[in-house]
């Protein structure tokens, strides 16, 4: 059977024709076809989606804070990156069937309409990946939720596959990883060497894990500076991320000191939507580079105050996290005269006398404590300013660490000094 390809003489031209047999134009066109559907599949699978961030417990969307600006510095749009706020503690007494998996199934779908995609991806932290597994694995609706996530980043947490495409990521300071530790059947697994639980959340190095296992390729920023900022996130009752309803949120320009430079703040927001995962506040206007003072104001107890280093870039995920102050303080009757004293003096009978202060947010060792757990410098003097405070307190307070060598790329940037942790 002759298969060859035949030549001719064309007519008009005298060119030379080569005719290809039937079966090799069908087999290129075949094989073409199957490397266009081979690209337009990886295309699918890797295309730029929106993100969901679920923490981990007693935490809040502000662990998010660093990676949406990267992910927005990589080009995703504002509103293509939302970081979950939800009552951990509720969640797993609830086994994670309650008010959570509608405020995911909520989220994405707010997600899906703002962004025009069928599809989102989910990053879990934590108590967060538990928090998932539940949604996309064990829930009555696991399958209609596995059809709107198009792939799953589970970082430092439990160990089950989920069903969906995913990468699981270790910190190595958190345990032994591999076969003989922590590891997850059928996902990609990845071990950051020395790198701990929270940074796990964090870090530029796990942000680059993140974006090459969404996109297929490695992000070209870090955090890309910019000259005009906003600023808005969520005041909340920690850690149940209720709404601080009633309060109001006030933003002050400071100097180095923490001293007030204005009058009146440039911006003040009075909270009322109490519910989980409300209290939102904001935009507001501000400047790359300034300082700024966040006073959350309740008329019936002590005035919080947080500090921040100056913002590079937008940030969407502040979070104002407080408690309702414990009025009752029986307890400091039966308190050694040397810490009544001290109560006296300090004006926080509750950071003296109780035997867990930091149940009571808005008292002075307790909101110390969440300001060590979110980089910021805490006060809750009632006067209309704050104490001056020392150039080295201040700049040591948070949302980013001095100005370094960009990891993505060679330009410089500044990196969230929570990324260090």
């Amino acid at each position: 059977m002759h298969m060859g390809i035949s030549i001719g003489v064309g007519r008009a031209t005298g060119s030379v024709v080569a005719r290809a047999p039937k079966w090799l134009v069908g087999g290129v066109a075949a094989g073409v076809l199957v490397l266009a559907c081979a690209s337009a599949a990886v295309a699918s699978t890797y295309e730029r989606r929106p993100v969901l961030f679920v923490h981990g417990v007693e935490s809040a969307g502000s662990n998010f804070a660093s990676q949406e600006m990267r992910f927005e510095s990589n080009g995703y749009p504002h509103g293509w990156v939302e970081a979950l706020d939800y009552n951990s503690l509720g969640a797993a007494a609830e086994n994670y069937n309650g008010e959570v998996e509608e405020q995911i199934e909520k989220a994405i779908e707010g997600l899906k309409q703002r962004s025009g995609k069928s599809q989102v991806v989910v990053v879990g932290h934590s108590e967060g990946t538990k928090v998932m597994y539940h949604y996309l694995a064990e829930s009555p609706k696991a399958a209609e939720h596995r059809e709107s996530v198009a792939a799953y980043v589970n970082l430092d947490g439990q160990q089950e596959n989920p069903k969906v495409r995913t990468l699981a990521v270790w910190a190595e300071r958190s345990g032994p990883t591999g076969p003989e530790g922590r590891h997850m059947e059928g996902a990609e697994n990845v071990t950051m060497p020395d790198m701990t639980h929270v940074q796990s959340a964090t870090s530029s190095q796990t942000f680059i894990q993140i974006f090459k296992f969404f996109r297929h390729r490695l992000p070209i920023h870090d955090i890309i500076a910019k000259k005009s900022v906003q600023l808005a996130g969520k005041a909340l009752e920690f850690p149940q991320n209720t709404g601080l309803a009633g309060d109001t949120v006030e933003v002050w320009p400071v100097n180095f000191n923490g001293e007030r430079t204005t009058k009146a703040p440039i911006a003040s927001f009075p909270i009322t939507d109490g519910s989980e995962a409300g209290g939102a506040w904001g935009p507001v206007s501000a400047k790359s580079g300034q300082r700024y003072e966040f006073a959350l104001v309740k008329p019936s107890a002590k005035t919080l105050h947080v500090y921040m280093e100056p913002f590079v870039r937008s940030d969407y995920d502040i979070r104002l996290l407080g408690s309702v102050p414990i009025e009752q303080v029986a307890s400091c009757t039966a308190a050694p005269a040397s810490r009544r004293a001290l109560c006296t003096a300090t004006g926080s009978a509750v950071a003296c006398c109780s035997a867990s202060p930091v149940k009571s947010h808005r008292d002075g060792s307790a909101n110390l404590a969440v300001a060590l757990r979110r980089n910021s410098v805490v006060s809750t003097n009632t006067a209309d300013r704050p104490p001056k405070r020392s150039r080295t307190a201040v700049t040591s307070a948070i949302r980013d660490e001095p100005v370094s060598r960009n990891p993505l790329t060679s330009t410089r940037s500044r990196a969230p000094a929570a990324d260090r942790r």
